[in-house]
């Protein structure tokens, strides 16, 4: 998880520009998270090794299973980090054009008027970040978008806001300091 931490907040103050990235690569990283505690708890519960805390052992995998499920739903789209406000609405408009796509822009989406769709935008600017996804299943659609807003990104020169990418960096050492302080408890 630190590693995850680490490219994802360096990528951004190495690049010296914002990137985009897919929400999905987040999933497989927080599934990889929970799966230790979801095997352990299969493990016991398969074993019959159940404690006195066995009611924690039948909804811990149960628990992480519908955080999971919601991870899911939730993270679907593309992820953009390092953007401002400006950054990410140049950089939008340039990408459909790039795509030769008709829109309207209205407050939190911007309407595909040859598609009848929507591009959903959530922006937390302070931050850094933000999300895009498209209301259909056009997959396909949202992939030239963001490819032409990574483009964007990468020749324009756009300077990012940092505070996520050292957020990220920051929770990657924490990580690290925890995982050396445990390996050092067990010897």
């Amino acid at each position: 998880m630190a590693l995850f931490f680490f490219i994802m907040g360096g990528n951004v103050i190495l690049k010296k520009h914002p990137i985009v990235s897919p929400m999905r690569w987040f999933f497989w990283f927080m599934a990889l998270a929970f799966s230790p505690s979801i095997i352990m708890s299969i493990y016991q519960l398969s074993t019959g090794k159940l404690g006195d805390d066995s009611y924690i052992t039948l909804i811990n995998p149960i628990m992480f299973s519908v955080l999971l499920l919601f991870f899911w739903r939730q993270m679907q789209g593309y992820m953009i980090m390092g953007v401002t406000d400006e950054s990410i609405r140049d950089g939008l408009h340039y990408a459909l054009k790039e795509s030769e796509e008709e829109f309207e822009e209205v407050l939190t989406k911007i309407k595909l008027l040859k598609r009848d769709t929507e591009l959903n935008l959530s922006i937390q600017s302070w931050m850094g970040t933000g999300q895009i996804r498209i209301n259909n299943k056009d997959q396909a659609c949202l992939k030239n978008i963001t490819s032409h807003l990574s483009s964007y990104f990468s020749t324009n020169k756009t300077p990012p806001n940092y505070v996520t990418s050292i957020f990220y960096i920051i929770m990657g050492a924490f990580m690290v300091v925890m995982s050396i302080i445990m390996l050092s408890l067990k010897t």
